[in-house]
């Protein structure tokens, strides 16, 4: 799988300013170090419009997504 980047991210806001997706395919910890290396974060998902976004930009390709459990 390819690593999805969010580009600009604001920490805690989730503010971004688009989906990269990395060139080559990668383990989760590889697509991780990627994200960071490029001045990301491995993205993850919010809403419907971070999901249409990331299809978007994933396409057809199979990508790497952050996942953190959130109250218990």
């Amino acid at each position: 799988m390819r690593a999805l980047v969010v580009l600009g991210s604001l920490g805690a806001a989730r503010a971004y300013n688009g989906y990269a997706v990395g060139p080559d395919t990668l383990s989760y910890q590889a697509a991780v170090s990627y994200c960071v290396s490029v001045g990301g974060e491995i993205a993850s998902i919010h809403s419907d419009a971070d999901n249409e976004a990331a299809r978007d930009a994933c396409g057809e390709t199979t990508c790497w997504i952050g996942l953190r459990e959130s109250g218990g």
